[in-house]
């Protein structure tokens, strides 16, 4: 079981396909996804698994016990391909202000949430997370993908090394950066400041992956005047 993801991509880069949301884009994707493979069954939002190890704590975000996937591509035989997609903005106004876009920032958050992404997916071939109760069984999983598409400059251009002092200098994505195979990254915690943003919360964990990651950004859309818009794929693979 297979699906080009690059191609998907390109039909949006060829088309100039903005998206006012995070929601759109993936059911565009989704869509397109089923068009060009309408063997296959595609569903958003699918529940992969459950945590064990948080507890509920006033319905916050951080505390919520069900992992969903954002798009799960199945074949005839149960086979299937896990996706997650990331879409972060700056501000920026395009297509003659039909697409109207607000400032997301918090770009720490975001490269460690796309990297908890792809940690996720690494876990529904492995299985071997205590914390979680899987839903799938793992012999069926046939790869996945993550996804970055954004116009915020900083995810690509901020280096590990340009920002080796930062609380997220382990999670930078651009392209002078890669994840290795097996080492943990963990947030950049100092001993005078043993308060941080993270504690507490979901994020406050270390990551590690069981293939090595380089990030390759590629030109997405560029109007000249907003923010240019890039995007990352990177594929988990099956081992």
């Amino acid at each position: 079981m297979t699906i080009d993801i690059s191609t998907c991509m390109q039909d949006f880069v060829a088309k100039r396909r903005l998206f006012q949301s995070e929601a759109q884009f993936q059911f565009e994707l989704a869509w397109h996804i089923q068009e060009m493979y309408p063997n296959y069954k595609v569903y958003l939002e699918v529940l992969t698994a459950t945590r064990k190890d948080i507890a509920v704590k006033n319905n916050t975000a951080d505390s919520k016990k069900r992992a969903y996937t954002d798009i799960i591509v199945f074949d005839s035989d149960g086979n299937y391909i896990a996706i997650e997609l990331k879409y972060k903005t700056a501000l920026g106004n395009y297509e003659n202000d039909s697409i109207n876009l607000l400032h997301h920032g918090a770009t720490d958050f975001g490269r460690f949430d796309f990297l908890y992404d792809i940690w996720r997916i690494e876990q529904l071939k492995q299985n071997n997370i205590q914390q979680y109760n899987f839903k799938f069984d793992s012999t069926k999983f046939a790869g996945g993908y993550a996804i970055f598409l954004t116009n915020e400059k900083k995810y690509w251009e901020d280096s590990k090394e340009e920002k080796k002092e930062c609380l997220y200098r382990d999670f930078c994505i651009s392209e002078k950066d890669c994840i290795e195979e097996g080492i943990p990254l963990k947030w950049n915690k100092k001993p005078k400041k043993p308060k941080c943003c993270v504690n507490g919360t979901f994020r406050d964990t270390e990551l590690k992956f069981n293939q090595k990651y380089d990030f390759k950004w590629e030109p997405y859309y560029n109007d000249g005047v907003n923010p240019e818009f890039r995007y990352l794929i990177e594929e988990i693979k099956i081992k």
